[in-house]
């Protein structure tokens, strides 16, 4: 684009450039009528401040849902739509007047105002909050927001892990609930992971006469139907403690005398897997759990499956489940190679353990017609030399050896305390054409 120039030296020359630049703005569409994003709460008029029902008085348009068609003259009231026809409207009705949109709620929570900002980031707006109804609830039940967790399933998807994770390791979340997802849908996911230790408040139709309010745990909450128009309060006076190391240390897992990767070895072989937070993991020959648990803390909107036959290593994985409050950690019993078709398709799977029936489930796992990264281990000659035969045409195959040796004090000395290497092995599920 060329770029002018100019010296001006008299107020006659700036006032004609001001004069030019006016015109071509207005050419340009550049300056707009008003547009108003405005919260009108739960629609009881009681409830909206007083500069939104300015706005509804004296804007050209509006536009609104059904609930708060009452507060306009149907002479400039339009309905809301869907979100590209209401985009659409809100252009073309600024071409003619000021614009006001009245939102359900508070417009910076949840709402549409964010949408609209993403969808024309050119086209400016004035917002006017509203008492929403967290706020209300909140009020209601005489709980305070500053240390809250805020949530929405009201229109989207979380998943049931991410609700759990919340409701067990926070004090207090706020959700905005909706028909399918509403109070119940919450109080049946902490009940499925044995969580009913909380308490669960319900705000539904509030400042409606025939508003409810209701709190109990999820075990009671889960019988009950709700109306649409509801909120949940989750409160929890015992979270989860939080374990805010990125890496654990040996000594944080509760132990006996089952297997369990050393830490080490355990940070070479969580970066090999390539975690992501929504991963669903398998923890083939699980032992004491130690990366079951990184793995479930590290993916803490997915799901990690361990696997382990062994029934004393089963009990230590139930304690450091328990322990690092891990609901996203589910445990299966028995024979890995018998278990595994019965489990969701994996993203990565580390094999800790295969007694003996390696080829078997390397062969199950390369049929899945998903990508799935593979990460083992190798102490013996024998186990090296197996997966190497059955791996080493795989994709993205490599291997690493780690000797991870400790100091040690003999006297008034130090000296290196040698363990056995061990061989780190990766991969993906389908074979190169060589």
């Amino acid at each position: 684009m060329p770029v002018l120039l100019l010296h001006l030296s008299t107020a006659k020359e700036i006032s004609l450039l001001k004069l030019i630049i006016s015109e071509k703005l207005q050419r340009n569409g550049a300056e707009m009528n008003k547009l108003t994003i405005a919260g009108g709460g739960s629609g009881n008029p009681e409830y909206m401040l007083p500069v939104t029902a300015e706005k509804i008085k004296n804007s050209d348009y509006i536009i609104a849902g059904k609930r708060f068609a009452e507060f306009a003259d149907r002479k400039k009231f339009y309905p809301f739509g869907s979100i590209e026809n209401t985009v659409k409207l809100i252009k073309q009705l600024l071409e003619k007047g000021s614009v006001t949109v009245i939102v359900s709620g508070d417009p910076l929570m949840y709402s549409f105002c964010r949408t609209f900002k993403n969808c024309e980031p050119d086209i400016p707006f004035e917002i006017i909050p509203s008492v929403g109804s967290l706020q209300t609830a909140g009020a209601k039940f005489g709980i305070t927001m500053e240390n809250a967790v805020i949530m929405s399933v009201h229109g989207r998807y979380i998943s049931p892990e991410k609700i759990l994770d919340a409701a067990v390791r926070n004090e207090c979340v706020f959700f905005l609930c909706s028909a399918e997802n509403n109070p119940s849908y919450i109080a049946d996911i902490l009940l499925e992971n044995d969580v009913d230790n909380i308490e669960i408040c319900v705000g539904a139709n509030l400042t409606y006469p025939d508003e409810i309010t209701d709190r109990g745990k999820p075990s009671d909450i889960s019988r009950k139907s709700y109306p649409p128009l509801c909120v949940a309060i989750v409160k929890n006076s015992s979270p989860s403690v939080r374990y805010d190391k990125f890496l654990l240390d040996d000594s944080d897992f509760i132990r006996n005398s089952s297997p369990m990767t050393k830490e080490e070895i355990r940070a070479v072989i969580l970066m090999k897997m390539k975690l992501r937070s929504d991963m669903t993991v398998w923890d083939i020959g699980a032992g004491t759990g130690s990366i079951s648990v990184e793995c479930a803390r590290f993916c803490n909107h997915g799901t990690v499956y361990s696997i382990e036959k062994n029934k004393q290593a089963v009990e230590i994985l139930e304690k450091n489940k328990k322990k690092f409050s891990l609901y996203n950690m589910k445990i299966t019993e028995g024979n890995a190679a018998e278990k595994i078709p019965q489990l969701p398709v994996p993203d990565t799977v580390f094999i800790g353990g295969s007694d003996g029936e390696l080829r078997q489930i390397l062969e199950y796992i390369c049929s899945l017609e998903q990508t799935v990264r593979i990460v083992m281990t190798a102490v013996t000659l024998e186990t090296f030399s197996e997966a190497y035969e059955l791996m080493r045409n795989m994709a993205e195959f490599g291997m690493v050896q780690i000797s991870a040796n400790s100091a040690r004090k003999l006297g008034r000395y130090r000296i290196m305390n040698a363990a056995n290497p061990v061989s780190v092995i990766s991969c993906l599920n389908r074979y190169t054409e060589e």
